[in-house]
């Protein structure tokens, strides 16, 4: 049988901080997980009690006598690599933040279905799917405008962009 080893009381009052904490789900269930078994239930017990399986749980225990309260971060891999490099994802911010009538397309405003079609139709990219189209527009700080246009959100814009000229105060209504 394994059992987690001697809690400090400053570790088991961040154990239960995180396993209250329901934002970080990895987290919370693996402290929960350690706390069991500082009670004292077996590794089949506190399967059972946290839906999951024996071996995660002798997996998560093994982990905190290892590295402690760092354990309760996931250790997420790097993933697939990226398709787009940063040009081609400059491109894309671009073209979003461009009135679609300069680039020659009839609409108003652009969609994600609009900018899929137009990356494609203008030979940026030859297939990219509305998720990756959002995401990308997402890490630059670029959001929709419901019934507008896109537009960097506030805070994001990258320093070697020219200000907006001042409105001309003749021209204002008071």
């Amino acid at each position: 049988m394994i059992f987690v080893r001697e809690l400090s009381a400053e570790e088991r009052a961040q154990l239960q901080r995180a396993a209250r904490n329901r934002r970080n789900v990895v987290s919370s269930r693996r402290a929960a997980i350690v706390l069991a078994s500082a009670q004292g239930l077996t590794a089949p017990q506190i399967a059972e009690r946290c839906r999951c399986s024996v071996d995660h749980v002798r997996h998560v225990i093994h982990l905190f006598n290892e590295q402690g309260l760092d354990s309760l971060k996931p250790a997420y891999c790097g993933g697939r690599p990226r398709i787009f490099d940063k040009a081609k994802r400059a491109m894309i911010v671009r073209l979003a933040l461009t009135p679609p009538r300069d680039e020659g397309f009839p609409w108003t405003t652009w969609s994600l279905s609009r900018l899929q079609e137009a990356l494609v139709k203008l030979g940026i990219v030859e297939g990219i799917s509305k998720e990756t189209i959002r995401l990308v527009l997402e890490e630059a700080g670029v959001r929709c405008q419901r019934g507008r246009a896109w537009k960097r959100t506030r805070g994001r814009a990258p320093a070697d962009e020219a200000k907006a000229p001042p409105a001309d105060p003749e021209k204002s209504t008071p």
